[in-house]
């Protein structure tokens, strides 16, 4: 008996290929900001330590505030750096370049500090608003004595600044400028300013 093989035809079907625009992606980081005020603490050395995050800020996205209690990622746009590390760096550098204090250093510098800066970004987001956007930042923030390690000083620095443009990128400008605002509030410690706290040494 002989067996007939039989092979289906094979049908190939060829799709016209088109060229597919492929999302860029955009990653910012943040700039430190000068400081106003008086002559500051030059008896000080100010040692900033690592800021920690509210939990919703943990991914790497810019996030936007879309309503009460609806936080949503700005696709492809995102922090060039993990967020908490960014806002660490801004806040020791800032306090830094404002020539307020005798020296300002790191967690892991092996100088013995007078104050210590801790703190968690309680707001990091751009919110989407009727008028615009606005970039909201609020910092917990405490100030403690390094040797004794009694509280000097505890409570929020927040700032708030609208976007020119409603956009991610302006978003993100403005977001810089909420937390240089935030951070102009640190001069007010030092000077005992009763509307915010007196820092006590």
């Amino acid at each position: 008996m002989k067996f007939a093989w039989v092979v289906p035809p094979v049908i190939v079907v060829l799709a016209a290929c088109g060229s597919v625009d492929v999302p860029e992606h955009h990653f910012y980081r943040l700039s430190a900001c000068a400081i106003p005020g008086a002559a500051g603490a030059k008896d000080k050395i100010v040692r900033v330590e690592d800021f920690d995050l509210a939990p919703h800020l943990g991914g790497d996205n810019v996030l936007a505030v879309v309503g009460p209690n609806r936080v949503e990622p700005l696709r492809y746009h995102r922090w060039s750096a993990p967020l908490a590390k960014l806002v660490t760096e801004v806040v020791r550098e800032s306090l830094d370049e404002s020539g307020r204090y005798q020296a300002v250093v790191g967690l892991r510098d092996r100088v013995q500090a007078d104050w210590a800066v801790s703190g968690r970004v309680l707001q990091f987001e751009q919110s989407i608003e009727t008028r615009g956007w606005v970039g909201v930042v609020r910092l917990a923030v405490s100030v403690r004595d390094e040797r004794s390690g009694d509280l000097i000083w505890r409570g929020c620095l927040s700032g708030r600044v609208a976007a020119k443009r409603s956009e991610p990128a302006d978003g993100v400008r403005a977001l810089d400028r909420a937390l240089a605002s935030a951070l102009s509030r640190f001069p007010a410690i030092e000077a005992g300013d009763p509307a915010i706290g007196r820092p006590g040494r």
